[in-house]
């Protein structure tokens, strides 16, 4: 599963911190958020937590969050999931789970609420446990930064952008112009401006090159 090996990088990571095993356990639990655990642990200072700018970029990578739960949201109420079990479901959206229901109903399947929950709560399980042993084989294979392990997460996203292309004009323009703005803006403004400016340009990019008729449910090519 997709959260193991991010989840001991993760965990690796909080240990260069000086987090401890079970720290980086509840850690993923309660969070459950990859990306922005990834961007705390690096503002991670040694004398410990720097509030402020952790709280600012949890806020600024997790935004895309309102956007994804929007796309799925007609998909749950068309396989019977009433509001309450919408907001318990929801509070456990992931990337990974987002893309395995997107594509399930892109297949025609539906995304119940036995399907969802049953995804992430093996997800959620599987998050923390890697996290928790990343962390403990951490003191033993230090930084794994060194070995250019950090790729994974962005590795991740690259994998899930694939599965969703649907050409040029429907995903390749908004990503370019999105990894375009962000590496702007980080080399400017720096972290995490970075997260906020390529997700706004991406949306306005994929808002104008789509066509009307595609803005019903788009197909993949």
């Amino acid at each position: 599963m997709v959260a193991v090996p991010i989840g001991l990088l993760l965990g690796a990571l909080c240990r260069s911190k000086g987090i401890q095993a079970a720290e980086a356990g509840w850690m993923s639990l309660l969070v459950n958020a990859g990306a922005s655990q990834f961007a705390a642990v690096q503002l991670w200072a040694n004398d410990g937590p720097r509030l402020g700018p952790i709280l600012l970029s949890t806020l600024l990578i997790n935004v895309r969050h309102a956007l994804m739960s929007l796309t799925l949201v007609p998909k749950l109420a068309k396989a019977g999931m009433t509001r309450l079990r919408m907001c318990v479901a929801l509070a456990f959206l992931t990337d990974p789970t987002w893309g395995f229901a997107e594509q399930r109903a892109r297949a025609g399947l539906p995304v119940t609420w036995s399907y969802w929950m049953g995804l992430a709560l093996v997800f959620s399980a599987a998050w923390a446990g890697a996290t928790m042993a990343g962390a403990w084989l951490g003191a033993y294979l230090g930084d794994p930064r060194r070995i250019g392990a950090d790729f994974a997460l962005a590795a991740l996203f690259i994998g899930m952008t694939a599965r969703f292309w649907m050409g040029w004009r429907r995903t390749g323009f908004a990503i370019a112009a999105s990894g375009l703005s962000s590496a702007a803006v980080f080399h400017t403004l720096g972290a995490p401006w970075h997260v906020m400016a390529g997700a706004m340009a991406g949306i306005a990019v994929a808002y104008f090159a789509a066509r009307p008729e595609q803005a019903q449910e788009p197909q993949p090519a």
